[in-house]
């Protein structure tokens, strides 16, 4: 039956060269089409709707290939219809070229009807004669085959339409939707190539992303957008994909994407470092502070030998903790170094910014004073002394001492960070001491607000006793024997020879303070 199949137009008798139909056939579905179900025959043939349904359109493909079955020069049997004897007609096909002729039931079949008939469109001839059944009363042949083409809208003509557009994949809905849809990916990768970009080069330099005032009228709508906009101005090809040419809600220029993309880069500079160290050894450098919302963080910087024997130093990560024991921040770098691949087993040295929490030998600058405060049995009563509530509720005063003319001193705030601005703030408040007392008295009689008058009366009560006043003048003598070391130590030139003498220096001041001072 495969000679019968309309592009080869084979005559009976001739040899045909068709592809085996045993011979597999590569599907990207789960479900693979057998080709022994492509049957020649329209009259043999499984309907399209009985076939998995990822396989219809290979199925209609296969059969589109081949084209409808038109047994051309076949001798058809003839049937008697009264005294006539009448059969099919080879010059049927010229007039309807979606007619079909089964060998095997003598019928005529409609192959656009096989391949696309919809169930549901109705209609007086949306009947099977011309898909299962057949049809072969030859004397009403052709009133029967111009009755099944119907009307504009028949069952007929909606399966040749879509026989058609099949045909003409390139044309199709579906193809051009995939063309819109490569068009839309091709601008999409362009767009964010653009914004990573620029992503990439405000975290190389530095630089803060958002602006003030980001909305359209704005003359510096920050970082971020002024260099976007600057990057597309100077790129034809980015200038047509963002903007006015594309939608709103796919800019990818939102505080929200900005912070997507610069995760991302840093999730990718991670993976480097990490896959830099590989197996070797390494260091871990700690550091704890507070940020401008007042919530602990940890800073982690690892310090190893890379494969060309340089020694390299490279920040990980800012962890924020609850709070800085040693044991939240044990939990941190654990957790820390299971997201990343790190085995402890690897590590060779710590460093941390605070021996009294961690308990380890080598530590940063203030590590003999932590150690000193944590020794002293009134560690609690130091830290009565309340510099930062002083400084807040003196803000609004003004607290002037000294000698000569233009000569002022006010309050210092301490740092959170710095402990030689607690020794400034230390050495202002022992100089100004009277002057002090005296604003608090005032505050107490003259402020407006109870929550005032009731905490200047509270800090004029501990300032007058005896135990704020020795932990004041203890912390300022520990305090000024570090702060030599800690003004060397923030120096840009570093001498290490001189600050290894200051720490040596300081250790002998200290351990002699804490043995018989």
């Amino acid at each position: 039956m495969e000679r019968f199949f309309k592009p080869k137009r084979v005559r009976s008798g001739e040899s045909s060269n068709e592809p085996n139909i045993s011979e597999p056939v590569q599907n990207q579905s789960c479900v693979e089409l057998n080709l022994n179900d492509i049957v020649s025959d329209p009259g043999l043939r499984k309907s399209v709707e009985k076939f998995d349904i990822s396989l219809r359109d290979h199925v209609r493909r296969e059969y589109l290939t081949r084209g409808p079955c038109q047994p051309i020069g076949h001798m058809y049997p003839k049937t008697s219809f009264g005294k006539q004897h009448r059969s099919f007609q080879d010059s049927w096909y010229q007039k309807f070229v979606w007619l079909e002729y089964s060998i095997s039931k003598d019928a005529a079949f409609c192959f656009w009807c096989f391949l696309f008939k919809t169930q549901n469109k109705g209609g007086r001839y949306a009947d099977d004669a011309f898909t299962k059944t057949g049809f072969n009363n030859w004397k009403k042949a052709m009133e029967r085959f111009n009755e099944h083409i119907g009307a504009v809208n028949s069952c007929h003509n909606d399966a040749r339409i879509q026989f058609e557009n099949f045909q003409d994949q390139r044309h199709s809905v579906s193809n051009v939707l995939r063309s819109c849809g490569r068009e839309i990916d091709i601008a999409y990768r362009t767009r964010l190539t653009a914004a990573l970009d620029v992503t990439r080069f405000l975290l190389k330099q530095g630089l803060a992303f958002r602006g003030n005032d980001e909305s359209t009228s704005s003359s510096n709508r920050g970082n971020f957008l002024e260099l976007f906009e600057w990057y597309s101005q100077r790129n034809t090809e980015i200038f047509e994909v963002v903007n006015q040419n594309t939608p709103a809600n796919n800019q990818l220029i939102s505080p929200m994407i900005q912070k997507d993309l610069a995760h991302a880069c840093a999730s990718e500079i991670t993976s480097v470092i990490i896959n830099d160290i590989g197996d070797n050894y390494f260091s871990l450098i700690v550091d704890e502070s507070r940020d401008s919302s007042v919530k602990e963080q940890m800073g982690v910087v690892l310090r190893y030998v890379n494969k060309e024997g340089r020694v390299i130093e490279r920040f990980l990560a800012i962890v924020h903790v609850s709070d800085t024991t040693s044991l939240c921040l044990k939990d941190a770098i654990d957790s820390l170094f299971a997201q990343h691949g790190l085995s402890l087993s690897k590590l060779r040295g710590q460093g941390y910014d605070g021996a009294s929490n961690m308990r380890v030998f080598f530590v940063y600058v203030f590590m003999i004073v932590n150690l000193t405060g944590a020794s002293c049995k009134r560690r609690d009563q130091l830290r009565q002394i309340e510099h930062d509530k002083i400084v807040t509720l003196l803000d609004s005063g003004d607290i002037i001492s000294g000698k000569g003319k233009n000569q002022e001193t006010s309050l210092a705030r301490p740092g959170d960070t710095r402990w030689g601005s607690h020794y400034l703030t230390l050495l202002r408040l022992s100089s100004m001491w009277a002057s002090v007392i005296g604003i608090l008295g005032n505050i107490q009689d003259d402020a407006t607000t109870s929550d005032n008058r009731g905490m200047a009366r509270g800090l004029i009560d501990r300032m007058n006793d005896y135990e704020f006043v020795f932990a004041l003048h203890l912390m300022k003598y520990l305090l000024g024997i570090t702060n030599d070391l800690s003004l060397v130590l923030q120096q840009r030139d570093q001498n290490i020879v001189q600050a290894m003498s200051l720490i040596d220096t300081m250790k002998s001041q200290l351990q002699d303070f804490r043995e018989e001072g």
